[in-house]
């Protein structure tokens, strides 16, 4: 098994035991599914796959919503140096990290990494978050927050732009999380195969939504 083998099978082990904890919104099989597509992409965009693997496998370690105030970036940077990945290496992947959220997009950072593993690995998490895994997972995570699912009414200001700092505290049911933030990611996807995925998955939650609308 050369090096870079048994780094992927190391942080597979790191990942279970981080996440262990975690509702199935953000559980390794959300990690596994994301690692997937990630590396699906990263053949058609020439991606550097053991880059877009491992940035993959680590963009959930020290999230800030299992981990407030925490430092994402500096847990996942120490990690890396631990099982031996080069600096630069470890550059990438903390740059992907930090600039991937949806919220990071809300926020004045600096510009992401025009880079196609950053597209890769942005486009499989943000995949994962629209469609019928998607909707799955949104209900889950609300669930896990003693959220309801809908609140008539409660979505009225749909399409309004967020903040960095309202996104995330301001979906009062799950339902109201589908306009402040997963209808919109159709629209921001970073590679072709991506985008066209998207396209599909935007319609199954417009589908959705239609029903509950319904009912």
């Amino acid at each position: 098994m050369d090096n870079a083998k048994i780094i992927i099978a190391k942080t597979e082990d790191f990942v279970k035991q981080s996440l262990a904890n975690h509702d199935g919104s953000h559980d390794t099989q959300h990690i596994w599914r994301v690692r997937q597509t990630a590396l699906d992409l990263a053949r058609e965009e020439g991606a550097d796959l053991f880059v877009v693997e491992l940035a993959a496998l680590l963009h959930d370690i020290g999230d800030y919503k299992y981990n407030p105030g925490g430092d994402q970036v500096a847990l996942v940077s120490d990690y890396l140096k631990r099982v031996g990945v080069d600096a630069k290496v470890i550059d990438q992947v903390t740059s992907i990290i930090d600039h991937m959220g949806f919220k990071s997009s809300l926020e004045k950072k600096s510009p992401p990494p025009a880079t196609p593993e950053f597209a890769c690995v942005q486009d499989a998490d943000r995949l994962d978050a629209i469609g019928a895994i998607g909707i799955a997972r949104c209900i889950a995570y609300g669930g896990s927050r003693k959220g309801a699912i809908y609140v008539p009414g409660a979505s009225a200001n749909a399409g309004r732009k967020l903040t960095a700092k309202e996104y995330g505290s301001t979906s009062s049911d799950a339902v109201t999380h589908f306009y402040d933030k997963l209808l919109k990611v159709r629209d921001r996807m970073g590679t072709v195969s991506g985008t066209r995925e998207a396209s599909h998955r935007h319609d199954v939650m417009i589908n959705f939504l239609r029903d509950l609308g319904k009912e």
